[in-house]
């Protein structure tokens, strides 16, 4: 099984004991990051459908910074392009080997300054995307795959 996640908080807890707060560590050199998409695989038996090992989460793993698993890869994107992994479909057609087919918000960030001024979020979605992952049985920082943007 294949969990898809949105924005992904990569850390540790700042914290003494569950009865005291505790906050997150977003800084690297504290132990964590922010990233815009990550995946969580999980093997279950297949007659009980029960997990059978931990779910095990990939992201990029980065020598600055962590950042997504899926990037976007479209002609004319933004650097501040990202997606947002929406829903997920593992297809299987007889005689070929099995793709994992992902629906995405296609999303720009937008500064900080201007969403203030206009009074809006400070991301904008563009557009949804389909990716193609070609090798879904893989470990997902090994995913090979193709995007492409939904028409409008």
């Amino acid at each position: 099984y294949v969990w898809l996640f949105g924005d992904t908080l990569i850390g540790s807890l700042a914290g003494e004991t569950r009865s005291t707060a505790r906050r997150v560590k977003r800084e690297k050199a504290a132990g964590g990051f922010l990233v815009r998409n990550s995946v969580g695989a999980l093997k279950v038996d297949q007659s009980s459908r029960k997990p059978i090992a931990d779910m095990q989460f990939s992201w990029t793993v980065g020598s600055e910074s962590d950042t997504a698993l899926l990037v976007p890869k479209l002609p004319g994107g933004e650097p501040d392009d990202f997606i947002w992994p929406l829903a997920g479909l593992n297809y299987c057609h007889s005689g070929s080997s099995c793709k994992l087919v992902l629906v995405a918000a296609l999303c720009s960030s937008v500064r900080a300054k201007v969403a203030r001024l206009l009074d809006a979020d400070t991301y904008q979605v563009k557009g949804s995307v389909v990716v193609v992952v070609h090798n879904p049985q893989d470990p997902p920082v090994d995913w090979r795959y193709d995007m492409k943007e939904v028409p409008a």
